[in-house]
């Protein structure tokens, strides 16, 4: 399996490939590309159209320098109305002027990332008083509660270092990053016996992220990037299907007894 593995992460660990990806933000604006990560992966639910079309207005109106205070802006996102947006962006601008950067808030708050969003997020909801809306507390998840699937891509996005991830907070190690969870992940997980449902869930982040543990210990969300590719590009299944007749992989591609057996046969070393 890690053989495969390692084929499709060189392959898809290439910028040709983030044209459908929130990454695309803040790789192609020029400005603070932590705010820009910050933002472009907190708002990526939805369709990949949508995304993108708030994310090009929401870097026209509030621009891409957190340092520069803005007014609010009559823009609004699917969940998150217009005070909603403009609270988080008055909480950034406030982290970036008492800190200078998101990295330097959350390095201070912890050396384990999760508790350290922890803090930012309970400090969030404290600045306001917290008086926020449902839109708020689904854009800021309970990391510790849920899958956090947007704050764990986002943390990926920072520590890690390749061609698609930044690495850009040196303080955390990659080694302790969790799965993000999106439908591919769960869809390969739940294919190959890693999970037994396909629940946005802590404990199946949990699960997924020990899996990958097992085949790279180092560096266990390595493969998120290009796993995901295979089922946006291909439409894959993860397992055989029709879907296999048009993938460019399906000589090289495991069948799913080879990928239980190497699962198996991986966790009981």
């Amino acid at each position: 399996m890690k053989d495969f593995l390692d084929i499709i992460y060189k392959k898809y660990n290439n910028k040709d490939y983030i044209g459908t990806d929130p990454v695309i933000y803040p790789h192609k604006l020029a400005g603070n590309k932590e705010f820009i990560a910050f933002i472009s992966s907190v708002f990526a639910y939805g369709k990949v159209s949508l995304i993108q079309r708030f994310l090009d207005l929401f870097f026209t109106e509030y621009g891409v320098d957190p340092f520069k205070k803005k007014n609010k802006k009559s823009i609004y996102y699917r969940f998150q109305k217009e005070d909603d947006i403009y609270k988080l962006y008055q909480f950034l601008h406030k982290i970036y002027k008492d800190y200078g950067s998101l990295y330097n808030y959350f390095i201070k708050q912890s050396a384990n990332i999760e508790v350290a969003y922890d803090k930012f997020r309970n400090e969030f909801f404290d600045y306001f008083d917290h008086d926020v809306t449902n839109g708020l507390t689904f854009l800021l998840p309970d990391i510790m509660k849920s899958a956090a699937k947007r704050i764990r891509m986002f943390f990926r996005w920072m520590v890690r270092k390749d061609e698609i991830d930044f690495g850009l907070w040196a303080g955390y190690n990659k080694k302790e990053l969790k799965f993000p969870l999106d439908i591919h992940i769960l869809t390969y997980a739940y294919k190959h016996n890693i999970i037994n449902n396909k629940i946005n869930s802590r404990k199946n982040v949990e699960k997924i992220t020990d899996f990958f543990k097992s085949i790279d210990e180092d560096d266990p969300v390595k493969y998120d990037f290009a796993i995901t590719r295979l089922g946006m590009i291909y439409r894959c299944k993860y397992t055989k299907s029709e879907s296999c007749e048009s993938c460019e992989w399906k000589k090289q591609c495991f069948l799913i007894d080879n990928y239980k057996r190497s699962y198996i046969l991986t966790m009981n070393i």
